[in-house]
């Protein structure tokens, strides 16, 4: 396809700008069609025209496919615009005719899940007529109906999320039991690049998204676990984010539309067998994906000193040294325990540690904290202070017995606090660090 030149529609937006850099650096020559050259963020490329127009615009529509034997259709209006029938559905007639009449010989048509939800709101109802439209026009159409797309700024839909989860309890809509297959916007880039290329796609809808198939509860978790946080979920019934949609609605840039309400109230089956078939793609995990959006945090410099001073606490109380910090987390790094991170209520509270470390060793003996515990607590035994203690000495029959005593109520103190932490699972998970 080197010598075919290729437009896409869209391609300032967040999709299109990953698709224009994976085409040019596959060498391909590439028209971009936008509605501001002034705002172009894109960069240059001796590969790289720009063409100035709108997809409501049958003029300049016109100039832009003069030459063109391919097209990526991303242009569209998704957040319930007043012209969002004008834009989605007329935008993708006057595509389909002028195609057509250019005769471009494919168009790879980016949809949405949305648009095959029984009760759509605007966004999935005028995706779901503007792809029929499409495959009637008789020019070969490839559609990617797409799942969550992602990447490494928190833009659209997912960028909602994001923002949701810098609040003390992060709002859910729904049940929170809907399931999206969040899909990188570079692996969403390297399926589209294929598409253009497979001749077997030609007239097929294809559901487009990753392995994972999680839920709105799971996919919002992910998102906070990469941040290194641990919020609440709040579950807000359908009825009530569709009155607070509607309200919103006046704004001119709704967070919230009645289509993200429909799009969180039905849960919608995709089946990326025959993306994986077609396209043979490998994509990255949700959490992978997110690592460069939220870089590991660094280590807390509270949580060594806690969990030293922790492990020797019920026989004595002492203050690790700063060697016994350095060798704690050299220890961390030989092993190559994977990075975790402890919640602040854990590191502040003796009894909330004690409490993790009681769940854990009954429910997750190999998760990441009981690694760590024991790593704690084999550079502490080896401490001149812990000697003494720890070596066995004399003890009279009342010393013994008043020590059994007070492991005996630490113990069940622990046990305790251990079940409020197991049934609020979520932050048990996080503090824990599954494996």
């Amino acid at each position: 396809m080197a010598t075919d030149l290729i437009l896409i529609t869209g391609a300032s937006g967040f999709i299109g700008q990953a698709v224009m850099q994976k085409l040019l650096s596959d060498g391909e020559h590439v028209r971009a069609f936008v509605r501001h050259p002034e705002k172009w963020k894109g960069g240059v490329h001796p590969n790289l025209e720009l063409v100035q127009g709108d997809i409501r615009d049958a003029s300049s529509l016109e100039r832009a496919m003069h030459g063109v034997t391919h097209v990526v259709h991303l242009a569209a209006a998704k957040s319930d615009e007043a012209d969002s029938e004008l834009v989605n559905v007329e935008g993708a007639r006057l595509l389909g005719k002028i195609a057509k009449a250019h005769g471009v010989k494919h168009v790879v048509n980016v949809s949405t899940q949305s648009a095959k939800l029984c009760h759509a709101g605007v966004y999935g109802r005028t995706k779901a007529e503007a792809d029929r439209i499409l495959h009637a026009s008789g020019v070969p159409v490839t559609t990617l109906r797409c799942s969550l797309v992602y990447g490494d700024t928190p833009d659209g839909a997912f960028g909602a999320i994001v923002r949701g989860t810098k609040l003390p309890v992060v709002p859910v809509i729904g049940q929170g039991n809907v399931h999206f297959r969040p899909m990188h916007r570079d692996d969403l880039a390297t399926v589209i690049a294929a598409a253009l290329k497979t001749e077997a796609a030609y007239g097929k809808m294809i559901d487009t998204g990753s392995s994972e198939n999680l839920s709105f509860d799971e996919l919002t978790r992910t998102i906070l676990a990469a941040q290194g946080k641990y919020r609440p979920l709040l579950h807000i019934p359908i009825g009530v984010a569709a009155m607070i949609a509607k309200i919103l609605s006046f704004l001119p840039h709704a967070p919230l539309t009645i289509s993200n309400v429909r799009g969180a109230a039905e849960d919608v089956p995709m089946d990326v067998t025959q993306m994986h078939h077609l396209f043979g793609i490998t994509e990255r995990s949700f959490a992978e994906g997110l690592q460069k959006l939220f870089p590991p945090l660094p280590p807390d410099p509270r949580e060594a000193p806690a969990l030293l001073r922790y492990v020797l606490s019920a026989v004595m109380q002492t203050e690790p040294r700063p060697e016994d910090i350095e060798r704690y987390e050299r220890a961390l790094s030989t092993l190559h325990i994977p990075p975790h991170r402890l919640g602040g209520l854990i590191i502040r509270f003796p009894l909330l540690l004690g409490g993790m470390d009681a769940a854990t060793k009954l429910l997750s003996p190999h998760c990441i904290l009981q690694k760590k515990l024991l790593i704690a607590a084999a550079v502490m035994e080896c401490t001149p202070a812990s000697a003494e203690t720890l070596l066995p000495r004399e003890r009279s029959k009342l010393g013994m017995c008043f020590l059994t005593l007070r492991l005996m109520l630490r113990t069940g103190l622990k046990l305790v606090v251990a079940i409020p932490l197991f049934i609020a699972y979520p932050f048990y998970s996080h503090n824990a660090g599954h494996l």
